[in-house]
């Protein structure tokens, strides 16, 4: 999945890789495989995770927070969340609530490259909340463009 660079960092819209959700009340985000993908240019992050059992292998996030979420002033964009400053800026995001209340543990992210604006400092977080000792999270190359090194 490829976004233009250009039109990704202009759009105003919650904007990530892959969302989990679970606004419908007859389903939950549970036992998915995202493997091998190739997953680049997005505004937000590479991943909006919810759930359990869920496996993030070996995939490349790239291109990511091409909105500059983290810098000062906060850009527009990037100000949905206040409360949750690593949401809109973390490559991959561990939160407890995908349009209702969820658990979020026993999680695997593992082996993934994940690199854009700030993901050097903002490669794998989780709200505050949510553990992410509560999942496994290893072997993950993080970094920021070269551009911005």
């Amino acid at each position: 999945c490829v976004n233009v660079g250009s039109i990704a960092a202009k759009w105003l819209g919650l904007h990530f890789g892959i969302l989990f959700g679970n606004h419908d009340p007859g389903m939950t985000s549970g036992n998915i495989t995202v493997a091998r993908n190739i997953i680049r240019g997005f505004a937000y992050g590479g991943v909006f995770l919810i759930g359990d059992h869920n496996r993030i292998v070996n995939n490349q996030f790239l291109d990511l927070n091409l909105a500059r979420c983290g810098t000062e002033p906060v850009p527009a964009k990037c100000a949905a969340l206040p409360d949750e400053p690593d949401a809109l800026r973390s490559g991959i995001y561990l939160s407890d609530n995908g349009g209702r209340a969820a658990v979020t543990r026993d999680n695997v992210i593992q082996e993934n490259v994940i690199e854009g604006f700030g993901m050097a400092e903002h490669c794998v977080a989780a709200k505050k909340g949510v553990s992410l000792a509560a999942n496994v999270i290893r072997g993950n190359a993080c970094g920021d463009p070269v551009s911005s090194r």
